[in-house]
């Protein structure tokens, strides 16, 4: 968050195929992804991150559009509590009656 990032994706660790690190399938432990997954959520529906996410949004431009869409996903894919969603709909609604 302190490099100003907007967007993050954590991959759980998988090792490739004949690498000494390998072990089984060469398939991410289960509790792995699932840990990856909920760090990507946290990431995704933290305060900061929202803040200005929701700042970038009133842009006209490329990257304002692509903020209102990722910040139509998280509503669309449940990820924020409740008092979050309702600052995205309404900052939101906001934008498209502007």
């Amino acid at each position: 968050m302190d490099i100003g990032a907007d967007a993050a994706r954590f991959l759980p660790f998988q090792p490739l195929p004949g690498t000494p690190m390998e072990s089984g399938t060469g398939e991410p432990d289960p509790s792995c992804a699932e840990y990856a997954v909920r760090i990507t959520r946290e990431f995704e529906s933290h305060i900061a991150i929202l803040n200005r996410l929701l700042e970038a949004a009133e842009k006209p431009d490329v990257r304002g559009m692509l903020v209102r869409a990722s910040l139509h996903r998280r509503l669309r894919e449940n990820i924020l509590d409740l008092s979050n969603t309702i600052m995205v709909q309404k900052k939101l609604l906001e934008l498209e009656y502007k």
